[in-house]
């Protein structure tokens, strides 16, 4: 069988302990929320004295053992005690979006505070469905009309 993503972060942990890698003075890390504790090991392995920089949305994790806070998030990179800044203001996202999803947050299983947009544009509209996946098709359809 190939060797799968998982895997290879289990080879890294071992060649960590026999080989110690040669490290870097600074990581920067984006979409961090995504990483499992063993690929946070292998990111501290290679910052043993470094410094990082660490990007990520707790909100958007997309995988079982995405981070839902940043303290345990930071203490499997070797880093308990950094210091964390919730970057809460957007550009990209409209200001209706932002409302909507702050709205949200309180159904969430992560530590994350209320964003706001720099934008006021947007606009949200809810209905309710039978069939999720034919009415995102035909919302699609309409937009793209």
């Amino acid at each position: 069988g190939r060797w799968s993503a998982a895997d290879l972060v289990l080879l890294d942990e071992l060649a960590g302990l026999i080989e110690r890698p040669a490290g870097y003075g600074h990581i920067v890390v984006d979409e961090a929320q995504d990483l499992s504790p063993m690929q946070c090991r292998a990111i501290a392995r290679r910052s043993p004295f470094g410094s990082l920089t660490v990007l990520g949305d707790l909100a958007q994790g997309t995988t079982p053992w995405a981070a839902r806070d940043w303290p345990g998030f930071l203490a499997h990179l070797g880093k308990p005690d950094a210091v964390t800044t919730a970057l809460t203001t957007g550009l990209r996202v409209p200001g209706a979006v932002a409302e909507l999803a702050n709205r949200l947050l309180e159904h969430l299983d992560a530590d994350v505070p209320p964003a706001r947009s720099l934008r006021r544009d947007g606009e949200v509209r809810t209905e309710a469905v039978r069939d999720t996946a034919a009415a995102t098709v035909a919302a699609v359809d309409a937009a793209l009309e």
